[in-house]
């Protein structure tokens, strides 16, 4: 996305990009909490951000693992909850994305139609927005 590199700072709770050979803060202060949302993502706190992933629209996904949520950020840097209700749980599917308790997220990717999956408790769900009924794709057998 904007011809950056992101990558998450795991221990220094944090998401920093590279750009011409520098490496920049993204998002979160360094503290960990969850706290922050509708706000500027530098401004925001982050427990301990995990795999990223960037749409085509210029937002920014983050795996925001001990805060049980997927965090986004739009093209103006303002950071949102887009998944997760901060719960450490799984919820069985026919909840809303934001309603779900998700657990600790290890992976997440968007596909060109809209689908956004992650991975967590050896589950894999997909959602289409924040909004969205979450379904189970795949699980561990």
């Amino acid at each position: 996305s904007n011809g950056r590199i992101y990558i998450s700072d795991l221990s220094n709770y944090k998401v920093r990009y590279i750009s011409g050979g520098i490496i920049n803060r993204f998002a979160g202060t360094g503290f960990l909490s969850c706290s922050g949302d509708g706000g500027p993502a530098t401004l925001a706190t982050i427990d301990s951000p995990g795999d990223v992933w960037g749409d085509s629209n210029g937002n920014l996904y983050i795996a925001d693992i001990n805060n049980y949520r997927i965090r986004i950020i739009n093209s103006s840097n303002i950071i949102t909850t887009y998944g997760g209700n901060g719960v450490n749980s799984w919820t069985v599917s026919g909840f809303t994305f934001l309603q779900t308790g998700i657990g600790a997220i290890t992976s997440i990717y968007g596909d060109s139609m809209g689908g956004f999956y992650y991975s967590a408790n050896n589950i894999i769900r997909k959602a289409t927005s924040s909004v969205s009924i979450v379904t189970t794709v795949a699980r561990e057998g």
